[in-house]
């Protein structure tokens, strides 16, 4: 699976290959929103709950300067994705 092939899926898709393959990395809540990262087939896919909800909001895939710089302090890299 690549980037592109997973952005052009549809939100439900992407949801049942995340929960079948990703793999929880960590989460943020922030003003009562909600923000999980997950690695999938070597990248990485943030997923936004609506507020007070478990209905997702929004996946989309960041790349590593973007999860640094949002999820450093939260999360720890799992062995296979440390280059």
């Amino acid at each position: 699976m690549t980037t592109t092939k997973f952005r052009n899926l549809s939100m439900s898709i992407q949801s049942s290959y995340l929960w079948i393959s990703g793999e929880y990395l960590g989460k943020i809540d922030d003003n009562s929103t909600t923000f999980i990262l997950y690695a999938l087939y070597g990248f990485f896919v943030e997923v936004e709950f609506a507020p007070d909800s478990d209905q997702v909001e929004n996946i989309k895939i960041l790349d590593a300067d973007q999860v640094i710089k949002k999820y450093l302090n939260q999360i720890t890299l799992p062995e296979k994705l440390i280059v």
